[in-house]
């Protein structure tokens, strides 16, 4: 699977979209439900190309670069920093390996280290109450 890490666009759009001139992706494999109504389009077919181009996200032409996969640039949930303060001290008193980590950012990162909401949020994207389906691109290669 891709997760999206990071998308530029131009300032005016193109043929009526804001073509994505700038893609980075991160692999990452993961075990995904899949559910009624999912398809599964095997690849040892004729059209492999036309597959590639257009559902491989860093293609010149792929629906993402098209916009449209865009609804998974939305972050849908947030948090309440006077509501998770609770849950992000409790996540570095039980988690020594991810309190490390947390100083160890800001000792090098004087941003980071002056900017408590930056801090809630990096926890934030540890923990359980983070949007799964954030950023990951809703096509991917089945493993066996």
């Amino acid at each position: 699977m891709y997760i999206i890490k990071d998308v530029g666009n131009p300032k005016v759009p193109f043929n009526g979209h804001f073509v994505h001139s700038k893609i980075e992706v991160e692999k990452t494999t993961k075990t995904k439900q899949f559910y009624a109504g999912d398809l599964i389009i095997p690849m040892n077919q004729v059209g492999n190309r036309y597959l590639i181009e257009t559902l491989e996200p860093q293609a010149r032409d792929s629906f993402f670069r098209w916009n449209f996969f865009d609804s998974i640039l939305d972050q849908r949930e947030y948090f309440s920093p006077y509501v998770f303060e609770e849950t992000a001290e409790e996540m570095l008193s039980e988690n020594e390996e991810l309190k490390i980590e947390f100083e160890e950012l800001k000792s090098t990162d004087a941003e980071f280290a002056n900017n408590a909401r930056t801090q809630l949020y990096w926890l934030y994207q540890r923990s359980l109450n983070f949007e799964a389906d954030y950023r990951l691109y809703p096509v991917m290669r089945i493993m066996d």
